[in-house]
């Protein structure tokens, strides 16, 4: 049993990399950052965990996500 994960921010490389290494089977993991603007509102309505850190999370983007079931934030310290 899978999940479909989006990633809000910029992927580096090691982050790619690092996801494409550890991810469980049977989860997709999307990159908001490098979908056309269709494919988003189609992946984000299918998503059901949101990775986020600098993105604000809004109404109109929690709405577009009905099966979101997780909101992650990422980051630490004072000002992320």
């Amino acid at each position: 049993m899978g999940a479909k994960v989006i990633y809000f921010e910029k992927p580096t490389e090691a982050t790619k990399e690092f996801v494409a290494k550890y991810k469980k089977s049977g989860y997709e993991v999307s990159y908001w950052q490098e979908m056309a603007e269709d494919e988003r509102k189609t992946k984000l309505a299918e998503a059901e965990y949101l990775v986020v850190a600098t993105l604000p999370v809004t109404k109109e983007l929690l709405a577009g996500a009905p099966n979101a079931k997780l909101v992650q934030r990422a980051g630490i310290g004072l000002d992320s």
